[in-house]
This record gives C-alpha cells, sequence and structure tokens, in this order.
C-alpha cells in the first residue's frame, strides 16, 4: 500500500496521529503520538507474533493495544460511538485539501449537518502506522497481514487507501535513532535479551532528505528492507533462537552458567573444590539443592506445568533459566566479597566477547558500515545493566577496534520508532522514555 499524495500535501493539524506497534512473543505495545503534544500514549495487549496467532488473530491484538492507546491520547468518545454503531459522520477528518474544501461547502446541506452533529467528537487522523512484528518470515506474509490490517483498521476509520502502513520485523524499529538523526547515515542493531540477534540498516535515498513531516514515503524498492521506505538491510547475524544460538543473551549466560556448574561439579571428583557463594546463590535461585539436579531440572518437561502448547513450556523453561542471569550480574558486579566473583565475571566476559563478535560481523562490508559514522543501537534487558554495558565499550576499545560516533541504548523500540514518526509526519518532537 504506497501512501497517497494527500498525506504529504497537509501540514499537521489538530487530530493528526501517528502510531508505532512492538507485536512481541510476550506482549503487544501500541505507541501514539499526536500533534500539540511531546507525550506519548501507550496501549497493551497479550502476544502479537503472527507465526503463533495468525495474521487474523494478531491483527485484532493490534487493534486492541492501538485502541487503548488512542484512548489515552483523548479519543474515547470516538471509539465508544464506532463500537455502539454510531459510525455516521463520525469518520476520520478529510486527507486531501479537496475533501476538507468540500466538507465546508454549503451546498450540501446534508453533508454540513452531519458534520455539524459530529463536530463535537475528537476524530484520530492517522497520518502513518509502523508495524514491527514477530513472525514475520517474508514478504508475501507481509503483503497479506498489510492487507488484513487494512481492512481491519478500515472499520474502524482509523485508516484508508492512502494511509502509510509500514510492516516489517520487529527487530527494525531499532533503526529508529539513526532514522531520526540526519547526521547519520547507518546503524548496527544488536538486541541482547533473552535472546539475540543483530541486523546493519543504511539509509537510502529517499530518507536522506531532510524531514519535514510533509514527505510521501514511496513504496520501497527490491534492495530496501521489507516495507520500510528510505531503509536498506546490511546484514544480519543470529536470531536462531535458544536452540541453535542466541549468543551473547540471557539465554546464552544462563546455559554457560549451568555448564560451567557442571563442569566444577566433575572437577569435585577428584579435587576438593568448594561450592561457592555464586554457586549456591544459582541453586537457590533454579530450586535445586545440589549442582547435579541441574540436568533433570533443565530437561524438565514444563507442558503439565505451565498448563499450555509447546510454545508457552519453552517460555517457562526460558523464564527459569533467566534467573540465572540475574545472579550471574550481581555477583560479577557487586559481590561484596562473597566467593565465585571471578566465576560470574568470567561467564559476562564471555557473553560480551559474543555481543562483540556479532558487532564486529555487522560492521561489514566496510564501504558501508563505518563505524565512526555510525549509531550502534543496543536492544533487550541485558542493556539495562549500565555494567554491562561499560564492559563492552572497555573489551571493543581493548580489541583495538574503531569506536562508534554514537552508542544509544533503546528502553523501548515502540517509543523510539513513534517518535521517527512524529518527526517526520507530525513535525513534532517526542519524549522516548
Amino acid at each position: 500500500m504506497e501512501a497517497g499524495p494527500s498525506s504529504s500535501v497537509l501540514p499537521p493539524r489538530s487530530g493528526d496521529v501517528v502510531l508505532c506497534v512492538d507485536a512481541g512473543g510476550t506482549k503487544t505495545l501500541a505507541v501514539a503520538a499526536s500533534v500539540g503534544s511531546k507525550q506519548t500514549f501507550v496501549g497493551q495487549a497479550g502476544c502479537g507474533n503472527c507465526a503463533t496467532l495468525g495474521l487474523e488473530a494478531a491483527s485484532q491484538v493490534i487493534l486492541r493495544a492501538v485502541r487503548d492507546a488512542l484512548i489515552s491520547a483523548g479519543f474515547g468518545t470516538f471509539f465508544d460511538l464506532i463500537e455502539a454503531g454510531e459510525a455516521e459522520g463520525i469518520t476520520t477528518p478529510p486527507l486531501s485539501l479537496s475533501d476538507n474544501d468540500a466538507s465546508s461547502a454549503d451546498g450540501d446541506g446534508e453533508l454540513h449537518s452531519t458534520r455539524q452533529t459530529s463536530s463535537n467528537v475528537r476524530r484520530p487522523r492517522v497520518r502513518a502506522i509502523w508495524i514491527g512484528s514477530a513472525g514475520l518470515s517474508s514478504s508475501a506474509v507481509i503483503g497479506s497481514y498489510r492487507q488484513q490490517l487494512s481492512q481491519l483498521l478500515q472499520e474502524y476509520h482509523l485508516a484508508d487507501d492512502s494511509t502509510p502502513i509500514w510492516i516489517t520485523n520487529d527487530a527494525v524499529l531499532l533503526s529508529a535513532p539513526m532514522l531520526r538523526d540526519a547526521s547519520t547515515q547507518s546503524c548496527v542493531c544488536l538486541i541482547a535479551g533473552t535472546g539475540s540477534a543483530g541486523f546493519a540498516f543504511q539509509r537510502t535515498s529517499s530518507s536522506s532528505e531532510p524531514t519535514s513531516g510533509l514527505e510521501s514515503p514511496r513504496a520501497p524498492s527490491s534492495s530496501e528492507n521489507e516495507d520500510l521506505p528510505g531503509l536498506a538491510t546490511v546484514s544480519k547475524t543470529g536470531g536462531w533462537g535458544y536452540l541453535l544460538g542466541d549468543r551473547g543473551s540471557g539465554w546464552s549466560i544462563g546455559l554457560s552458567t549451568i555448564q560451567l556448574m557442571l563442569t566444577r561439579e566433575e572437577q569435585r571428583q577428584f579435587t576438593a573444590l568448594p561450592l561457592t557463594h555464586f554457586e549456591a546463590a544459582v541453586l537457590c535461585a533454579l530450586d535445586v539443592s545440589t549442582p547435579i539436579e541441574l540436568i533433570s531440572a533443565a530437561y524438565q518437561d514444563r507442558v503439565c506445568a505451565s498448563g499450555g502448547n509447546f510454545f508457552h513450556a519453552e517460555d517457562a523453561r526460558k523464564r527459569w533459566l533467566a534467573e540465572t542471569t540475574r545472579v550471574v550480574f550481581e555477583y560479577a558486579f557487586d559481590h561484596r566479597g562473597r566467593s565465585g566473583s571471578e566465576l560470574a565475571t568470567q561467564l559476562l566476559h564471555q557473553a560480551v566477547g559474543e555481543c562483540i563478535d556479532s558487532i564486529a560481523k555487522l560492521c561489514c562490508p566496510a564501504d558501508r558500515i563505518v563505524p565512526h559514522k555510525s549509531t550502534l543501537v543496543l536492544g533487550g534487558g541485558l542493556w539495562s545493566n549500565r555494567s554491562f554495558l561499560d564492559l563492552l565499550v572497555d573489551m571493543w576499545k581493548q580489541q583495538g577496534r574503531t569506536p562508534f560516533k554514537n552508542i544509544h541504548v533503546v528502553k523501548s523500540p515502540a517509543h523510539e520508532a513513534a517518535a521517527y514518526l512524529a518527526q517526520r509526519f507530525l513535525d513534532i518532537q517526542c519524549e522516548t522514555d
């Protein structure tokens, strides 16, 4: 769906909003930004992974999150009327100058009357929506998903044929800090949370012009990223999932911790090796009494325990192992004289080394991704610990690597992307926290 000319003609006005949705495997977060406010508004729903739910069900989840965000932005009466079936006259504001002129014409009494009856209802005009979704597998899926979402949004008077609807993998939302900075032409993005994945992006000519908020995005060429005009994916790394990869992730740290503890338990057959405070804390966090019990606990069938399907069971397994990461961070950075801190530090050095390997891969080819001209964007829960970030910077420097122009830690990809849309389409600056 290409943006029609009307989206680039009108200056921003009251009622204009932009939306970003981050649809992940655990929750779906919608963020709305509107004209006249630097504040953003949030709506939340459950799992929005379209591969897990299917396109139709995932679309409904996105609609719930969008609805809640727009209600928070002050459009509650609008939704009350829509959902009560009183949609006549409660359409979105006109998207072209000609439509706007026609609405005020005196020659059409019926139209004039309809406008008057709805004039006191605050109505959203969605200038653009960016949906970053987990589970997207191909351009064909994106096309089908857009059709499904477009139809649903039009039923709720939130979009028409001219509304730009961008659909990308959820990781692409991390490119937003680079897109907001006109002086930066490329970025390397690394996600390190429960899992890990990395991407390198570069601007294309359609995004190199100043973002006045009035230009119309064109349809992406074959060299551009999926569905986002002005952005090309240079390279990717990781994203293989916990069974095959996720190097440098929380899962990887937890797995390495258990492997280290089991190795030390084997050594105790031949050498007196006392259990450290760190190891004891890990056992407590994972609810086992001895290191050897970690084997059966790791392979425990969690389907019955979770009361759900395979995906729920594996999520339960990840959550169980995630408790290990918390202990590793605690003992590496604040051990308070307790034994085993060197083991925790060793594990984090290993994880940061894996992150550096991923970042270094993404800095290729050298003629397209130049670190001192690029932004390093870091997303995922591990980077919320400042000491972990400092360790990355120190180890990168120790290896003699070229520093990045900027390092940007993303707390919420949806907020970052909504801020970019607000800058581009509404000509306003929004907070991203």
